[in-house]
C-alpha cells in the first residue's frame, strides 16, 4: 500500500502518489482554486503533527480522546503514521478560517495539542490517504459554531503635549522588551488566542513604525511555544484585519504590567 510505503520511506514523492480530497469543498473539474469552489462543505479536516507535539508518546490514546469531543466526527491516524487528524462540520462555511482558528485553540486549551495552522483554515486544503485500520467515528457529532471573541481596547486619548514622540515611544518599547526577555517573562502563558492576537495588533500600531515586525517577535520571543515561521504567518494574516486606533501599542504595555513588569522601574533604571 502506498500510504504504508510513504510512513517506510518518509518520500514527498510517495506521499504525492496517493489519493487525496478536498474536505471543505467541491470544485470544478481539474481545479483546486479557491475562486472555482462550486460548493463549500463546513468539513474542516484539523492536523496533529508529532513534530508540534513532541510531548506525545501514545497517539491511539490521543485518538481515543479526541472522539469524545462531541464536535470532532472522526479522527485517525495521520498519513506519515506520527500524528492524527479529525474532522468537524462548521456553522458557517464562509467563516471556516475562524472557526479553525478557535477550533486549534480549544484543541490546545483542552488538549494540549498544537493543531498545524498550514492546513485547515482553507476550502480547498487536501486530506491525503491515509491508513488506520482503527479509525474511531462519532455517530451523535454536533455542528461547530464557535467563532473567536474579539474584544477592541479603548482608545486613550490624551492631550498633545503629553504624547510621547515615536522615537521615545519605541525607546520605551524596546526597554519593555528588554526587561520581558532578561526575565524570560511569558506574556501569553495560558497560550490564549485573544491576548496573542491584541499583542500582534498592538505592534500594528503606527507610533512603532517601521519597527513592527521586529518588536513582535522580539516580545514573543520569551513564548514557549514560540516559532518563528508560524508566527510571522500570524503577524502577516492580523495585519490584514488590524485597525489602526482600536487597538494600540499600550495594549502592550498594559499586558506587561500584568505579568508583574513595573513600567517606572523599567524607564528610569534604563533612563527613559
Amino acid at each position: 500500500m502506498l500510504s504504508l510505503k510513504y510512513r517506510e520511506t518518509g518520500d514527498k514523492q510517495d506521499k504525492a502518489k496517493l489519493p487525496a480530497i478536498t474536505p471543505g469543498g467541491v470544485f470544478t473539474p481539474n481545479s483546486r482554486v479557491a475562486d472555482n469552489v462550486v460548493h463549500k462543505t463546513g468539513l474542516v479536516c484539523f492536523d496533529i503533527d508529532a513534530k508540534d507535539n513532541t510531548h506525545i508518546q501514545d497517539w491511539e490514546k490521543v485518538k481515543e480522546e479526541l472522539i469524545h469531543n462531541k464536535y470532532i466526527i472522526f479522527t485517525a491516524l495521520s498519513t506519515s503514521g506520527k500524528g492524527c487528524y479529525g474532522f468537524v462540520n462548521v456553522e458557517d462555511p464562509d467563516k471556516q478560517e475562524e472557526h479553525f482558528t478557535q477550533l486549534s485553540a480549544d484543541l490546545k486549551n483542552t488538549y494540549d495539542l498544537a493543531v498545524d495552522s498550514t492546513k485547515g483554515e482553507n476550502c480547498n486544503d487536501l486530506r491525503y490517504y491515509s491508513y488506520d485500520p482503527q479509525p474511531f467515528y462519532n455517530p451523535e457529532w454536533e455542528t461547530y459554531k464557535k467563532l473567536p471573541v474579539i474584544k477592541f481596547s479603548k482608545p486613550v486619548y490624551r492631550p498633545k503635549s503629553k504624547i510621547d514622540s515615536p522615537d521615545k515611544t519605541i525607546k520605551k518599547v524596546r526597554a519593555v522588551i528588554k526587561e520581558v526577555q532578561d526575565r524570560n517573562i511569558d506574556l501569553n502563558p495560558a497560550y490564549d488566542y485573544e491576548r496573542y492576537r491584541a499583542l500582534a495588533w498592538a505592534f500594528c500600531d503606527h507610533t512603532v513604525s517601521p519597527y513592527n515586525r521586529e518588536l513582535f517577535h522580539d516580545a514573543m520571543r520569551t513564548h514557549s511555544r514560540y516559532n518563528y515561521t508560524v508566527s510571522d504567518k500570524e503577524f502577516n494574516k492580523l495585519q490584514k484585519s488590524y485597525k489602526q486606533g482600536k487597538t494600540t501599542i499600550a495594549t502592550f504595555f498594559s499586558i506587561c504590567k500584568n505579568q508583574g513588569i513595573n513600567l517606572g522601574e523599567v524607564y528610569k533604571n534604563r533612563s527613559i
